[in-house]
């Protein structure tokens, strides 16, 4: 049995305008995707009575990220995410983030 980290979820999306034709016209099976917007459930009960429930993600914001191979070394170099606001990088010093 696979890990829980490395079993893979999926999830419908709802993405709108622009940013549903770029989603449409650049499909890749195992690259990864960043998004923002929300969760909605549905929540239904069939002709037998039964309880369902369905939960989507409504997209506001969707970024593919870059594709990285097994090596480190390896890796591609995407200049785009050099001005990434979502990459990670150092927390906040303690002091700056009690001033905000």
């Amino acid at each position: 049995m696979k890990a829980p980290a490395s079993i893979p979820s999926f999830f419908d999306v709802t993405v709108w305008a622009w940013q549903a034709e770029v989603c449409k016209a650049y499909p890749s099976k195992g690259r990864g995707v960043r998004m923002v917007g929300r969760l909605k459930q549905d929540r239904w009960a069939d002709p037998e009575g039964k309880n369902h429930s369905k939960v989507q993600v409504i997209a506001e914001h969707v970024e593919s990220k870059p594709r990285f191979k097994n090596k480190p070394e390896d890796q591609e170099h995407d200049p785009e995410q050099e001005d990434d606001p979502f990459r990670e990088t150092e927390p906040a010093p303690v002091e700056a983030a009690a001033a905000l």
